[in-house]
């Protein structure tokens, strides 16, 4: 709603990217609430439920910021790009703080995901590989102690790499689609930005 009213003021073309956003997180967020505790979620499940949820408010934020500041119609995409591969790559990374995150260092405790049945790549992948994890995935309530122990089993499972390579290709991705920006400050910020989900403190 404060989008849309933010928005009211721009072209019908503003307000439909917003609307799209919108849409797109809804449908995200009722994905991820479909396969909460559900131990049957895919990796294709996982990378559809984060474009919607997350990549397309980064998204729609960027292409718009562009459109407004009067960009060539092919810089407005590259930067619809950028912004969807830094919400990519910020889901993902926040995905792998859940896991090996310290506490002190991001403000919330680790384990969230799992003790709120949410679908996280580190869990999606690992639940392959480890059918305990997959039932404690799967209660309806878990303890502190079931969510630590299921934390090892996500350490132990040999995801978490894959899952950081994952983040830094989206990170690349992103760093690429700026790279239609002419050198600027502003770029270099954005840059920075990029750069700065792919060294996010632990």
């Amino acid at each position: 709603s404060r989008a849309f009213a933010l928005c009211a003021r721009f072209e019908p073309e503003v307000i439909r990217w917003a609307a799209e956003a919108c849409i797109s997180l809804t449908e995200g967020e009722i994905m991820q609430g479909r396969f909460r505790r559900n131990p049957a979620v895919t990796l294709d499940n996982y990378l559809e439920i984060i474009r919607r949820k997350t990549a397309s408010l980064f998204s729609a934020g960027a292409r718009t910021a562009a459109h407004l500041a009067g960009a060539e119609p092919a810089v407005v995409e590259a930067m619809a790009q950028a912004g969807e591969h830094v919400g990519l790559a910020f889901q993902v990374s926040d995905d792998l703080l859940d896991v090996v995150g310290t506490p002190a260092v991001t403000g919330k405790p680790r384990g969230l995901d799992l003790r709120d049945g949410n679908p996280s790549l580190p869990i999606v992948l690992a639940m392959r590989r480890d059918p305990e994890l997959a039932r404690l995935f799967a209660q309806e309530e878990i303890g502190t102690a079931e969510v630590e122990a299921g934390l090892v089993r996500i350490r132990r499972a040999g995801v978490l790499g894959p899952v950081a390579e994952l983040a830094r290709g989206h990170v690349a991705a992103a760093l690429t689609a700026l790279a239609h920006l002419p050198p600027s400050m502003c770029r270099t910020a954005l840059e920075a930005l990029a750069h700065g989900l792919d060294e996010r403190p632990a």
